[in-house]
């Protein structure tokens, strides 16, 4: 079976306390639309793009495309919505291994993210991954000697990607500090934690959070 298969799989199996909770992460996970046969034995899989949403790699690309800088607060959200993630992962016990910005999916409007990529590097905690990406290898160098999965890979991916939106390794200079600390730590394994010590870093820093109007539009990233 091809990685995308696994990832596939792996997705339909995740477990949900109830209705509730599947239907309100629903939008933030892949959905196959379809299946295309391709020559040689491989296939086209479909997915849902969600309304609205943009890679977050095109994203960014659409920023430095039209010199638009963004400031921290801009993106702090992508942030806050891949932890609330990492928690129900956390709690289903799975460990989703590429988590980056060609993974993720973001709606500037609604402030909305999805994880919809990557899944094929998934596994459950306690297992050892049988391929993880270059980056999430780098992050996580014990994985290369045998690691078994657990809630830090989630975390340290998360930690990294804040780093890059922010510009936290660019110098960091215009963050304030309880965000420089909380990109800066490291990250144990304890999602909740961790989470809510990110809610208090970003209210500190920034006041409590804001829908904010960032003036980029799907309609103006995939303009045809």
């Amino acid at each position: 079976m091809h990685l995308a298969g696994v990832g596939e799989c792996f997705v339909s199996a995740l477990p949900f306390a109830d209705d509730r909770m599947r239907k309100d992460l629903a939008p933030a996970l892949p959905q196959l639309l379809s299946i295309l046969p391709l020559e040689g034995g491989d296939r086209l899989e479909i997915y849902r793009r969600p309304q609205g949403s943009i890679l977050l790699q095109d994203l960014l690309e659409h920023g430095a495309r039209t010199g638009r800088c963004f400031a921290p607060q801009d993106l702090a959200w992508v942030v806050s919505g891949l932890m609330s993630i990492a928690e129900w992962l956390d709690w289903a016990g799975q460990a989703h291994g590429c988590i980056d910005a060609t993974s993720v999916f973001v709606n500037p409007e609604t402030q909305a993210v999805a994880l919809l990529g990557g899944w094929e590097f998934s596994v459950p905690f306690g297992h050892k991954p049988s391929a993880l990406p270059k980056r999430t290898l780098e992050l996580l160098p014990q994985m290369q000697l045998g690691g078994r999965a657990d809630g830090r890979i989630a975390l340290k991916q998360i930690q990294a990607l804040g780093r890059d939106l922010l510009g936290f390794d660019a110098g960091g200079a215009a963050l304030p500090e309880p965000v420089q600390r909380w990109l800066s730590w490291p990250r144990t394994g304890e999602v909740q934690r961790d989470h809510a010590g990110w809610i208090a870093a970003t209210e500190e820093a920034w006041g409590p959070h804001k829908l904010l109007a960032l003036g980029v539009s799907e309609r103006d990233v995939y303009r045809h």
